[in-house]
């Protein structure tokens, strides 16, 4: 994001009158003497590294970061005793390690006494080192399981269903609720027959930005996924009022197991926030959109949050980010052109939202509960590895790309023409040159995704043998659900049968396997990343690829 805008800029574009006189001069390096297009195509040969026009935007940058950061991880805090002792959700990502750590009859862990652990294990780190042949030998055949897909066709005008297997999707999905995998896979299922249906009648919508399946069930997920957190911000409300009155120290709710007492999680959370509306304020954006911006995020990274403790599906995306929602909801016209390329900025830390913060500090919380320590004590831990992640990603992202060329990363993201930037800002440039009022086509198929998740929600909580849990229906149509949706339904048949067939005592006699492959997936990788650092350094072959 930071490499494209002066980069890529030209009259034909429109990006020199529209965009750039609104972006702010100190977030972006500037191109003189061509240094951005180094970034993507790589040094020439006797020039030196250019920090010195790196140093101040990336200042500038780690500032959102660190407020989004901050905020979450508060938020984390402050939410954890609501989903972990009181709901009870079920943590799949975190259950795993879990069930490492208990201890077996010899030195081994108990898992790990189990044969069928070692046939899990010996699957996927089979596969891996077969495939690591082909790195020395391009035409060895190769085991088609982590990369590539297949998809079968249904009828014209249906998508086709991806039929590949990801084992360690499989692997952490045994550990999810039989509800919540089976809702996930008949939800995905049900948004397939729809968006074929609509095609066959010729009900469609122009593409946005991310918009899964498409724009249709994408926008109806997203009043779905709203829906549903907000209702579960409302059963939360009780225990929010406690955490608000122990912070202002009208009562004493205990914090002593939390990683922040509640008052600084609290504070936190309103520091974080006041960093990120002074950051967009300072970027160009009005108060009021920044604010209505930000709530949407939250809502976003808080959702995503939720759906991973209960799914354990850590690959997933929400149906839509906060922009282009905004940009639909409200119209362009609506927006200032400071607006909008102050939006188009905020991309950068709130785009193709696929790993966050706070998906991660909630797990931390967990696991935190679950080996029985002070969450106190695995502060100054987790500090650490953020900022040990950030700064080592910064330089090495810089250096690979300045030494090898970002336009050879292999990935879309950084592609010069077609990449985040390009599109990111393309669109912000799109809505400039052409304002529209709000999308009502849009907004119906958000209503109705609204309404139907009210009365799921409505059906799960007052009848308990209602089968379908609401959470398969906030990522129905999302695009990473759709390359996970057939594993899930494979994790869900196996352990409907293991559970009809043997009970519980066979579920646990069998959970060793599906251990094995997690950590069989895990161990193939780093083999494999082994093997290139020795014989291909600097090359690398792609291993794994949900």
């Amino acid at each position: 994001m930071l490499a494209t805008p002066y980069y890529f800029a030209t009259p034909e574009n429109q990006w020199t009158n529209l965009l750039v006189p609104h972006l702010p001069k100190w977030a972006f390096p500037t191109d003189e003497g061509g240094v951005m297009g180094w970034f993507f195509q790589g040094m020439p040969a006797g020039e030196t590294f250019p920090w010195q026009v790196w140093v101040m935007p990336l200042v500038w940058w780690i500032m959102p970061l660190a407020g989004l950061a901050t905020a979450t991880f508060c938020g984390t805090t402050i939410l954890r005793r609501q989903w972990v002792d009181r709901e009870r959700l079920a943590f799949p990502l975190a259950q795993a390690p879990l069930e490492m750590i208990q201890a077996g009859r010899g030195r081994l862990p108990a898992f790990m006494e189990s044969k069928v652990f070692w046939v899990g294990a010996g699957i996927p780190l089979f596969a891996t080192a077969w495939n690591i042949i082909s790195f020395f030998d391009p035409t060895f055949p190769t085991f088609p399981l982590f990369h590539g897909a297949h998809y079968v066709p249904i009828a014209p005008g249906f998508p086709g269903i991806r039929t590949k297997v990801n084992l360690l999707v499989m692997g952490f999905a045994y550990l999810t609720p039989l509800e919540v995998l089976f809702s996930v896979w008949f939800f995905h299922a049900l948004a397939i027959v729809e968006v074929g249906i609509l095609n066959r009648l010729g009900m469609r919508l122009p593409w946005g930005i991310w918009e899964g399946l498409s724009p249709m069930t994408a926008w109806q997920d997203q009043g779905a996924f709203l829906v549903f957190v907000a209702l579960g911000l409302w059963m939360a409300r009780r225990h929010l009022r406690q955490v608000v009155a122990t912070a202002l120290g009208r009562r004493k709710l205990d914090d002593s197991n939390e990683i922040l007492s509640y008052r600084v999680a609290v504070l936190g959370f309103l520091g974080g926030t006041a960093v990120l509306v002074g950051w967009l304020c300072r970027s160009g954006m009005r108060v009021e959109v920044a604010l209505g911006f930000l709530a949407v995020a939250y809502l976003i990274y808080l959702g995503l949050a939720r759906i991973v403790a209960q799914t354990g599906v850590s690959y997933v995306t929400p149906p839509l980010v906060a922009q282009p929602f905004l940009f639909f909801s409200f119209g362009s016209a609506a927006f200032l052109p400071r607006d909008l390329a102050a939006l188009s900025c905020a991309y950068g830390w709130h785009g193709d939202v696929q790993t966050t913060f706070m998906v991660g500090a909630t797990q931390e919380a967990k696991l935190a509960d679950g080996f029985r320590v002070k969450g106190r004590s695995l502060l100054p831990a987790l500090a650490a590895s953020a900022v040990v992640g950030l700064v080592v990603s910064i330089v090495f992202i810089l250096t690979m790309a300045y030494s090898r060329g970002a336009a050879n990363f292999g990935s879309w993201t950084f592609r010069p023409e077609g990449g985040m930037g390009d599109v990111c800002f393309g669109t912000a440039v799109g809505q400039m040159a052409v304002p529209r009022g709000p999308d009502w086509g849009r907004l119906g198929c958000f209503g109705g995704g609204a309404a139907a998740m009210t009365v799921l929600m409505i059906l799960k909580y007052r009848f308990p043998w209602w089968p379908l849990h609401p959470v398969g229906l906030a990522v129905a149509s999302v695009w990473t659900i759709r390359r996970s949706a057939f594993s899930i339904f494979l994790a869900w048949a196996a352990k409907t049968i293991l559970l009809r067939w043997g009970g519980v005592r066979l579920y646990r006699r069998a959970a060793p396997f599906f251990l094995g492959l997690i950590l069989g997936c895990f161990t193939g990788i780093a083999l494999s990343q082994m093997v290139d650092a020795i014989w291909f350094p600097g090359q690398g072959h792609p291993i794994y690829n949900a």
